[in-house]
Formats: C-alpha cells, sequence, structure tokens
C-alpha cells in the first residue's frame, strides 16, 4: 500500500517590497546657479544617467560646490546610489559613512545606509540604523516598511508586523504596507487577515499581478477554489509569464478532473520557466495516470532543478515501485527521509518498498519509524500488523489490526485480515463478526464470504456456510476449487 498522492502544492513567492530613497525620498543638492555645476548637479541626481557618469558629475561637485551638512550628505547619498549600480559597493560604503558623517541628525542618511546594508544580508546593522532614522523622523511609512523587511527576514515576524501596522497607520494610501503585512499572515497561516490585507491593497492599486496571485494561494489553502481561480486568472491576465500562476492555477484544474487544462497550465509553466515546481505538479498528474516513463522525465527534471526537493524523490520512488525497480525506489525514499527526517509518508513508502523486495527486518523497522512520527497513521499499522501475522506473532498483528481499525472505520480489508488472525487463534465467533463487518463494507469481497462459510461450517451453521461459499464462488469462480479447510483464512486479497 503506498500513498504517492502528496502534493506538492507551490510555495508563496511574495517578495517584500523595499521602498528606496531614490524614489521615496529624493535627495536633492543644491548648487550654484553655474553652467558645468548645474549641469553636473542634473546628472548626480538623475536616476536615468550611466552610474559612471553620475559619480564622476558627484565627485566634481564634491570637489568644487563647497557645500557642508545636509547638503553635502545628499551629495555623498548620490554618488552612493550611482556606485551601488556601479558595482562598486566599497566605495558605496564609504560615501554612505561620509553622508552621516556630514550631517548625523539627517534621517534619510541612516535610512539609505540601512538599505544599503540590508540588501547585503547585513540585516542586524540594517536595523540599527533604520532604528536611529526613526528616532529622528518617525512619521515617514518607508522608514517602518524597510525595517519591517529587516525583521521579517531575521525572522522577527511580530516586530515586523508592528513595523507594517504603523506604516500603514501613517499613510493608509500606502499599498506596500498592506502587501507586506498580507504576505506574512499568508506564511503564518493566518488566511483570513492575509486576504484582507491583500484586498485593501488591491483596492487602492489593481495593476500587479503578484498581490492577485498571492491572494489567490490565501483563498485555495481555505478551500475556496472559485475564488483562488479567479485570482489566478487575474494573475496571469497581467502578467502573461507569471509561471507560478499557471502553475498554481494547474493544480485547481486538476484537483477539479480538469486533466486537459491542468496539463495546459503545466506545460505553459514549463515553456515560461524551466525551473517551474509544475514538473512536481505534472509528473504526479502523469502518475495517477499510469504514464510512467513520462511522470519519471518529470520527476528526474524537478530533482534537477532543486536537489532537496524531498517530494518529488518520494513521488518518484513510487513510480520506480509501480515499474518493480525496488532498489531505485528504496534509494529515492531513503534521500526523501534523509531531506526530511520527519517525512512520515517517504518512510512509510520506503518500508512498503522494502516488504515487496521480501526485506521483512527493514520493512518493520519503517513502519515502526512511521509510527514513532505519527501514532494516527493507520496503513503502517495495517501492513505491520500483516507482517505480523506471517510471523505468527499472532498478538500483536492483532493490536496492530486494531488500531488501524480505531483510525480508519471503513477499512473493510483490516477486518478481512483481522478476522484471518482469529481464525487462526480459533476465536471462530470473533473471526466471523470481523467477515461479516468486512462483508457489510465491501460486499464485493468474495474471500471473506468465503472465509466465513468456512468459520461457519467450523461452528455447526451448515446452512449459512453452504449460503457463504456459494455467493462466493459467484463472485469468484475460481474459489470453487479452494479446499474447505481452515487454510482457507489464509487466501489473500
Amino acid at each position: 500500500m503506498f500513498n504517492g498522492r502528496t502534493r506538492r502544492w507551490a510555495a508563496v513567492r511574495w517578495a517584500l517590497i523595499g521602498i528606496g530613497a531614490s524614489t521615496a525620498l529624493q535627495a536633492q543638492v543644491s548648487v550654484p546657479d553655474a553652467g558645468s555645476l548645474t549641469s553636473a548637479s542634473q546628472v548626480c541626481t538623475s536616476d536615468r544617467a550611466i552610474a559612471e557618469e553620475r559619480v564622476r558629475a558627484c565627485t566634481l561637485l564634491l570637489k568644487s560646490a563647497g557645500m557642508q551638512d545636509r547638503d553635502l550628505a545628499n551629495l555623498y547619498i548620490n554618488r552612493a546610489r550611482a556606485s551601488r549600480l556601479a558595482g562598486d559597493a566599497a566605495s558605496a560604503e564609504k560615501d554612505f559613512d561620509a553622508a552621516i558623517k556630514a550631517e548625523d541628525r539627517y534621517p534619510v542618511a541612516w535610512f539609505e545606509r540601512g538599505n544599503f546594508r540590508a540588501d547585503r544580508g547585513d540585516r542586524e546593522h540594517a536595523l540599527e540604523d533604520y532604528d536611529r532614522a526613526i528616532e529622528l523622523k518617525p512619521t515617514y511609512p518607508e522608514f517602518f516598511v524597510n525595517r519591517g523587511n529587516a525583521h521579517k527576514a531575521l525572522g522577527h515576524v511580530e516586530r515586523a508586523l508592528q513595523d507594517y501596522t504603523k506604516a500603514i497607520t501613517l499613510d493608509p494610501s500606502k499599498v506596500v504596507g498592506y502587501n507586506n503585512r498580507a504576505g506574512l499572515y499568508l506564511a503564518q497561516g493566518n488566511y483570513d487577515a492575509a486576504i484582507r490585507d491583500f484586498s485593501k491593497g488591491l483596492e487602492r492599486d489593481a495593476s500587479r499581478a503578484e498581490p492577485f496571485y498571492s491572494r489567490g494561494t490565501a483563498w485555495q489553502q481555505k478551500g475556496d477554489l472559485d475564488k483562488a481561480l479567479k485570482d489566478y486568472d487575474d494573475a496571469v491576465r497581467i502578467r502573461p509569464d507569471f509561471a507560478s500562476a499557471y502553475a498554481a492555477r494547474g493544480r485547481i484544474f486538476e484537483s477539479r478532473g480538469d486533466v486537459a487544462r491542468a496539463l495546459a497550465d503545466y506545460d505553459q509553466a514549463i515553456s515560461i520557466d524551466p525551473a517551474s515546481s509544475a514538473y512536481a505538479s505534472r509528473g504526479l498528474l502523469r502518475l495517477g495516470r499510469a504514464d510512467i516513463e513520462h511522470a519519471l522525465q518529470d520527476f528526474n527534471q524537478a530533482i534537477a532543478n532543486d536537489p532537496d526537493d524531498s517530494l518529488s524523490y518520494n513521488n518518484r520512488g513510487v513510480a520506480y515501485v509501480k515499474q518493480e525497480q525496488y532498489d531505485r525506489a528504496i534509494q529515492d525514499f531513503t534521500r526523501a527521509t534523509e531531506l526530511t527526517p520527519t517525512f512520515a509518508e517517504a518512510w512509510f513508502n520506503r518500508g512498503s518498498a522494502f516488504e515487496k523486495s521480501k526485506d521483512v527486518a527493514h520493512a518493520l523497522a519503517d513502519y515502526d519509524h512511521v509510527i514513532a512520527l505519527d501514532a494516527r497513521y493507520a496503513a503502517a499499522y495495517y501492513n505491520r500488523g500483516a507482517l505480523r501475522h506471517a510471523q505468527k506473532k499472532l498478538g500483536e498483528a492483532l493490536e496492530d489490526y486494531a488500531r488501524a481499525i480505531e483510525l480508519k472505520q471503513d477499512d473493510s480489508t483490516a477486518y478481512f485480515k483481522r478476522g484471518n488472525v482469529y481464525l487462526d487463534l480459533r476465536e471462530l465467533d470473533l473471526a466471523a463478526r470481523d467477515y461479516s463487518e468486512a462483508i457489510r463494507l465491501d460486499p464485493s469481497n468474495a474471500v471473506a464470504f468465503y472465509n466465513r462459510s468456512v468459520v461457519y461450517s467450523e461452528l455447526g451453521k451448515r446452512e449459512q456456510a453452504s449460503a457463504d461459499r456459494a455467493r462466493a464462488v459467484a463472485l469468484d469462480p475460481t474459489l470453487a476449487k479452494a479446499p474447505q479447510r481452515a487454510a482457507s483464512a489464509q487466501i489473500s486479497q
């Protein structure tokens, strides 16, 4: 019994938005209105100018303009921005430091250096700069947004939420605050709050695809597939090259049984992005349709794209099992458990592969591990019970089947198998009870009728035994040649 239904739902890819002072808080340089210096000022502060030309223009001003305090700080900030664009981080860092030295009570200088440090991954020191900027000017929402981004990157979720909320309070028209807070709510699994914030942001600006995609993810997680589908439609309408949105929409189509549209979306996602998670989804769809060769191709590519994708290793292992390539399957399940040690399904599937390859000891060890990870994993009890029965450990087998039935009370096969154990124990009334329940749940179970006929015969219930045997043969004519003895209880489904 394998479980290959694991679905890798696409991870939410909401990029936190950084507001740079180059657009929100433009550092203006005032210079004497004189020919070359005026021209240099225009180039130095222009986002459209070539970075190297901007650096030269700013340097000319620094040498010639005779500025001080905030004007001097702004000049260093503009040259630092240009140096960053030119790929000269060392010079940019020196200029940001110089800007703060020129005017240490200028909040934009601290904010800009904070942005520089955050972009380089030095978020602890970036936080210090953002704190100082906010201390000097606590009314700029951009300061709180970017500090929130740094807190988020460091795992300070509550602090990030507080900063995004403050940014929204300062300027409710700023979409970025809503979107960034919504992204955090989504990551926390607080889907209602995420949907509210994404919706507020979209009320103010519905021109970007990403908020639609992320809200669609929240709707999908809540189980409202109609609303999720509409948001994914909007996402690909706005951005026809949005691979993740196609992949997510494809999964909804697949869940609804619309295989053609699901495959079309997976194909589109892959054509746009060769590293798309749609390979894993398409592989799973093909696996479910018994298209094993193409499923394997997709899982191979998914793993090539992401060697740490434990789900694709697990699902490729299931495909190998269907081809009876048990050694390869075991290797893949092993890799999945190495990557994700708590992946109970991969442990279970490896146990099943060991069982199919007749390695009972390792199969039992894996089923034990599954149960240690998840005490409610019914199939692990069922499979372990079958192995224990085969080893004549009848008491332990009964315990496993009882637990499997407790967890999954509509499992006709578990009742049938436990009936077989009771028959071996000569607990005939209990065996008859379990066979009867198996038949009630699955009236097409010919072997259950046959085995109950054996029990009835030994109990002296001849008419009932004869009726059950007739019913068994009607369902499966090959049972007409089966011996009428207790050993028939070992006939397996």
